[in-house]
């Protein structure tokens, strides 16, 4: 049985560095899928997502937010279909639909929207992905604080985060929050203040270990 689990959280809490150090701790057993955003190489996914970002938002925001939101969840639901049969024991996604479902729920209902509004729009998004594939088996949220996700962010960009993206930043925080509060079984929250990375990635790794019940397939959480 494969154990889907994605790795998700705000943009700079340093993700996608800690997704390859727990593919590596978790070993041939475990399938990483890189980030939409990460997609290289010729054919239709890394066209659909060219496209997305034809304007230069690293947030993949722009006119027709209701399409690209479907597009989003296309590319999702092709990634599950690709790697459901791959014989691995964990697939492991740098983003999954839990990221379409926050982030896409804050452009639609726009940032300042009331809570009601913007759980209802998540909600919608869940519903509509969900006709076509499963949510993952387990969600993984990464947090730290804002100010450091912020300067890690402008590390990696070379520029600040402007205000638009601090909102919705913080907007797409707030609603993983929820859903993690409302899934407790499904989501894991790892806040990694205080914590360095070795720190985070056993956290991680026995998570998973936990989610499979199967602790004999995975290595150990603690190893090196």
């Amino acid at each position: 049985m494969t154990v889907w689990v994605s790795l998700e959280g705000p943009n700079g809490v340093g993700k996608t560095r800690l997704a390859h150090r727990l593919a590596q701790r978790l070993g041939d057993g475990c399938v990483l899928l890189e980030e939409i955003s990460d997609l290289r190489g010729d054919g239709l996914p890394p066209t659909l997502v060219g496209a997305l970002a034809a304007g230069g938002d690293p947030f993949l925001r722009g006119a027709s937010p209701l399409a690209r939101t479907l597009v989003l969840l296309a590319l999702k639901t092709r990634a599950y279909e690709q790697a459901r049969c791959s014989g691995a024991v964990v697939v492991l996604e740098d983003r999954g639909v839990d990221t379409v479902a926050a982030y896409q729920a804050a452009v639609l209902a726009g940032t300042g929207a009331p809570p009601e509004l913007l759980h209802r729009e998540m909600e919608r998004v869940y519903a509509t992905v969900s006709a076509f594939r499963p949510l993952p088996d387990l969600t993984l949220l990464l947090l730290d604080d804002p100010a450091v996700c912020a300067r890690r962010y402008s590390l990696r960009t070379g520029r600040p985060m402007d205000a638009g993206e601090r909102a919705l930043s913080d907007c797409a925080t707030a609603l993983y929050r929820h859903r993690a509060e409302h899934e407790p079984r499904r989501f894991r929250v790892v806040d990694r203040r205080g914590l360095d990375e070795d720190a985070v990635v056993d956290r991680l790794a026995r998570a998973v270990v936990e989610a499979t019940n199967e602790e004999e397939d995975l290595p150990c959480p603690t190893g090196t």
